[in-house]
């Protein structure tokens, strides 16, 4: 019908969102869209109930994926559709679509389509200890207030209050290029419901998939339910539109590094805590150790083969390109064992110098006026003899 297709236009739109690909397996009873992104870290499934549409009729249950980009493009401006017919013609391999619009228009696309095997995600809602369930509009408020550079955000989830803040890595914290860091806290009461087992810690996942998925359930008019355990395993995100259909949105989510620190500690046993210690402590002596923090004035030592292997370098980089250095001397002594050397040798040893190297020039004469003048007056008499002579 006319108003199921401005919500399937919707739903294709926040699948192009996510994934490239749109996999779809009828069955006799419903049809499933899912589809995966690239760094499958978010699986989008939408089931539609054979009441949502005006007439569903299946031949075949194979099972099949599109590219989701030229369905993005048949279902851009639906305004002025009114009925929308979806059927696969198997001769020619094209999944067709009909859109019937007003003033008689009909437009016609033909898809390419390929068989395939089933995609799924593995979850369970059962297995999630804890549930909330919120209005789209209050979560959308929420991270409207992070920057837009922001690629992740973490849900601190208490039996008290959640935490909203944003995740940002050590160099987007100390870098040149640092990110606003943000952080909101929700009173459980603005939730319309609120299941919270215990302390549940950091959970941190992708903020621009999220954001199409709210976009959507803004769309829709729904409130959306919130599926958790901890960090490290995936959170569900459902939305059910009067049985007609329902969307999971499945994201992963980072290890959450204090409870995987905690559990790797108390794994550990004594000696093995012990004999980590003390690897830690002679091998990087910068970095703290339990409650032993080095003292920050301490001065690293450096050897003379460093010293003289940096020297080498800087020498080779402004020098005559080719040019080596042998320092293997200096490398065995240290780099005061030069200075020592010449001072056993004495203050008065002065090393010898060559400008030039092979036969020495001849002394160069001086070249004065009246020097000049004398030679040209003597070539001039010996020529003045030779004419008379002959």
């Amino acid at each position: 019908p006319k108003r199921s297709i401005k919500i399937f236009s919707k739903i294709i739109q926040c699948l192009g969102k996510v994934g490239e690909e749109l996999y779809l397996e009828p069955s006799a009873d419903k049809l499933v869209f899912r589809t995966l992104n690239q760094s499958r870290s978010a699986f989008v499934a939408v089931t539609f109930q054979a009441t949502f549409f005006e007439t569903y009729d299946v031949t075949s249950v194979a099972k099949c994926k599109v590219q989701l980009k030229p369905c993005l493009a048949v279902f851009r401006a639906v305004s002025t559709v009114e009925k929308c017919i979806i059927r696969v013609d198997e001769a020619e391999s094209r999944l067709v679509v009909e859109l019937q619009c007003k003033m008689a228009i009909k437009k016609t696309y033909k898809l390419t389509y390929e068989e395939c095997e089933a995609l799924q995600a593995v979850y369970s809602k059962e297995n999630c200890s804890n549930k909330l369930v919120s209005r789209a509009k209050l979560l959308i408020d929420v991270v409207g207030n992070f920057h837009t550079n922001i690629d992740e955000i973490t849900f601190v989830v208490t039996e008290k209050m959640m935490r909203v803040k944003s995740y940002l890595d050590d160099e987007k914290k100390t870098g040149p290029n640092r990110v606003l860091q943000t952080e909101l806290t929700i009173d459980p009461k603005d939730f319309e419901e609120y299941v919270v087992d215990g302390n549940v810690g950091d959970i941190t996942f992708s903020l621009k998939e999220f954001k199409a998925f709210l976009q959507f359930c803004e769309a829709a008019g729904q409130p959306t339910s919130i599926w958790f355990e901890q960090g490290g395993r995936p959170i569900l995100f459902t939305l059910n539109f009067f049985a007609a259909f329902e969307m999971d949105f499945v994201l992963a989510t980072l290890m959450d590094s204090s409870s995987t620190q905690a559990s790797a500690a108390a794994s550990q046993t004594p000696d093995a805590r012990n004999q980590q210690t003390q690897q830690s402590y002679s091998d990087t002596p910068s970095s703290s150790v339990g409650s032993f923090t080095p003292s920050q004035s301490a001065t690293p030592v450096r050897t003379a083969s460093s010293y003289y292997d940096g020297l080498q370098s800087a020498q080779s980089s402004q020098g005559t390109p080719g040019a080596s250095y042998n320092n293997s001397h200096y490398d065995t002594l240290g780099p005061d064992s030069e200075n020592m050397a010449m001072s056993e040798a004495g203050a008065s040893a002065t090393p010898a110098r060559h400008d030039h190297i092979g036969t020495p020039k001849r002394p160069r004469e001086p070249t004065t006026v009246h020097g000049r003048a004398h030679q040209q007056q003597q070539q001039h008499h010996q020529q003045h003899n030779t004419q008379h002579t002959t």
